[in-house]
């Protein structure tokens, strides 16, 4: 078989002895051990922590021999001479192939490390933030854990997908790929908070300030932070600020109080309107009024209760029925 011969079972005795008395015979293959070596795959072959020096054939046959299955990535082992020769020894001696005589040298042992790569939980969760910024911008994330991920590769490529998605949570299916291979898959729960329309103040509102269109605006924000606000801008025009409103803040009902132009007990002027008729009265308010509010108005002269609306300061307006 060419310069591969079926001769005599290569013994492991034999090998030990060629480790201890490098120079009692002429060797026909040499392995010489390497100080280290990185890997990226389950299995140490000879080729992977070792130089090879002999015919091609033998180069080949040594070459594939597998020593011992690679440590976890980011972890080392050393693997030594001597079990490199064993390796070897019963390799040769289960296939029955025997070489004219092989030595074993180089270092006393070779430190093998498998080849990592760390993937931070926080570049996990930054990646998912942007997903869903992109994808779900009327969601906000309020929370996310994600342990690292510890990958045998130094390069990866990743996916997310929703895998279903509710009101306060979603679970998300973070993949991993390397040379187009799916390597791990990760699901993770994400806790989060649908959007809704909230009115903004668009500058500083400072307290006892009639609120107009430029001071405001409609924005969707996180539905905790909406609670109570006004959801349209006609429950805010014309309104007066209770308190100081920083720009930014949600504005919500109980900070606004009504621009009241016409006070309880206090007098206006009713106009009377109706078929062509048109009369001016006195009347006291029975009740506070904003612009457009109907309230009850006590005529002067009469004693009657009319319903009018507040069309102006101080002035309202019968509405007839």
């Amino acid at each position: 078989m060419r310069c591969l011969e079926l001769l005599e079972h290569l013994s492991l005795k034999y090998l030990i002895i060629l480790l201890f008395f490098p120079f009692s015979v002429t060797f026909a293959a040499e392995v010489i051990i390497k100080r280290q070596a990185e890997l990226d795959k389950d299995k140490i072959t000879v080729a992977d922590i070792a130089e090879i020096h002999g015919s091609s054939i033998e180069k080949e046959v040594i070459s594939d021999i597998t020593i011992s299955s690679s440590p976890s990535p980011c972890k080392e082992k050393r693997i030594t001479k001597e079990q490199i020769a064993k390796k070897i020894a019963e390799f040769l001696r289960n296939n029955d192939v025997s070489f004219k005589e092989i030595k074993v040298s180089g270092f006393p042992f070779c430190k093998v490390k498998r080849i990592c790569l760390i993937i931070k939980g926080e570049n996990i969760k930054s990646r998912i933030r942007s997903f869903f910024r992109e994808n779900y911008p009327d969601v906000e994330i309020l929370s996310i854990f994600v342990p690292k991920v510890v990958i045998p590769f130094r390069e990866y490529k990743d996916s997310i997908e929703i895998e279903n998605i509710g009101n306060h949570y979603a679970r998300v299916v973070y993949s991993i790929f390397s040379k187009g291979n799916l390597v791990k898959k990760i699901w993770i729960t994400v806790k989060i908070d649908r959007k809704r329309e909230a009115t903004i103040a668009v500058k500083d509102i400072p307290k006892g300030k009639l609120i107009t269109y430029s001071d405001v605006k409609i924005e969707k924000v996180p539905s905790k932070k909406a609670r109570k606000s006004a959801i349209s801008l006609n429950e805010v025009i014309g309104k007066i600020a209770k308190r100081d409103i920083k720009k930014g803040e949600v504005i919500k009902i109980t900070d606004l109080s009504p621009n009241y132009v016409v006070w309880r007990n206090k007098p206006v002027k009713i106009i009377y309107d109706i078929h062509n008729i048109h009369i001016e009265l006195l009347g006291i308010a029975l009740e506070n009024g904003a612009i457009g509010d109907i309230i009850r108005i006590k005529n002067i002269s009469t004693g009657k209760v009319l319903i009018c609306k507040v069309i102006g300061n101080g002035i309202v307006k019968f509405v007839y029925k």
